[in-house]
């Protein structure tokens, strides 16, 4: 992707807070980087996901699949409670 590899994660998917679909979608993680460096400046934002007992993920879907909208804003901790947080 952008000339580069990306990261594809198998997404368990609890609730969908805009529209529906399966329950386990792969996701691209876009890159921060283009080109033949490493994709990634520092970790994977779905690799730093692991940490937090549920995270928001925030999608484009395209014939291609579901990948994160932006490398920095694709995935967020999740608000107590599981909703959106406030900021981020």
């Amino acid at each position: 992707m952008f000339g580069t590899d990306a990261n594809v994660w198998s997404v368990e998917v609890e609730d969908w807070i805009s529209g529906d679909g399966p329950e386990r979608i792969e996701v691209v993680s876009p890159p921060e980087n283009c080109g033949p460096n490493e994709p990634y400046f520092g970790s994977d934002p779905f690799e730093v996901a692991l940490e937090h007992e549920s995270s928001i993920v925030l999608l484009t879907g395209s014939e291609g699949g579901w990948q994160a909208i932006t490398p920095l804003q694709g995935v967020v901790p999740a608000a107590p409670g599981g909703g959106i947080p406030e900021e981020w």
